[in-house]
């Protein structure tokens, strides 16, 4: 039995005849999703154009706000340099190299956990042959 209803799709308001009765609501599946694509779309905010006068004049920057930022920025960093203790801060690149320099420096280092020997000399390291040695003369001055 053919039935002759037609239906009216929902989206281009073309009469079909559904494949499916009480379910169908578009002519085809390219109306369907054109539809849901519509319905979910976001609205696009509007673009207003500007006109060649308006892009020659400068933004109005508030100089009051600028100038309490960076009074703001400059407090907090000295309050930091002031409370902040030697041993908090992090170590620069500098402090490496200084640092590297320093033992560089120094071909014999104190051994401060050794006692002295029976004949009363100083232990110290040789950084060059890395072997302890034993002497009277106080080795950390060269």
């Amino acid at each position: 039995m053919n039935e002759t209803y037609l239906y009216t799709c929902n989206y281009c308001q073309k009469q079909y005849v559904p494949k499916r009765r009480k379910v169908q609501q578009y002519c085809s599946d390219s109306c369907r999703v054109r539809n849901n694509q519509e319905k979910n779309k976001s609205v696009a905010p509007k673009v207003e154009v500007t006109t060649t006068t308006e892009i020659t004049k400068k933004p109005i920057i508030d100089k009051s706000s600028v100038l309490g930022a960076a009074i703001g920025t400059a407090t907090v960093l000295i309050g930091k340099k002031i409370i902040s203790k030697d041993i908090d801060k992090p170590v620069t690149k500098r402090d490496i190299i200084k640092f590297a320099n320093q033992i560089h420096g120094e071909r014999y280092r104190k051994i401060e956990n050794y006692p002295p020997n029976q004949f009363g000399q100083i232990a110290y390291f040789d950084l060059e042959t890395n072997q302890a040695i034993y002497s009277y003369e106080n080795l950390t001055s060269y």
